[in-house]
């Protein structure tokens, strides 16, 4: 999630993103407003937002769940 306190957008992303972009099995994806552990992140991301209880969103569970059947389609 672009929310994340400990995995950031701009360095930790952005260098995953970089470093993997040509392997066809890499696929990144960010999802603004959600923390590490894609529930809602607050604004500005805090350690506070591990104690917060949350769902997966639902955007996430779609997106991996397509990426895993794509997967078994290979």
């Amino acid at each position: 999630g672009e929310g994340d306190y400990q995995v950031t957008i701009a360095e930790d992303y952005a260098r995953w993103t970089r470093e993997l972009g040509g392997e066809t099995w890499f696929t990144a994806r960010s999802f603004p407003g959600l923390g590490h552990l894609y529930t809602p992140a607050s604004d500005p991301p805090s350690p506070a937002d591990y104690e917060k209880a949350g769902h997966v969103d639902g955007k996430v569970i779609t997106l991996i769940a397509d990426w895993i059947r794509a997967q078994a389609r290979r």
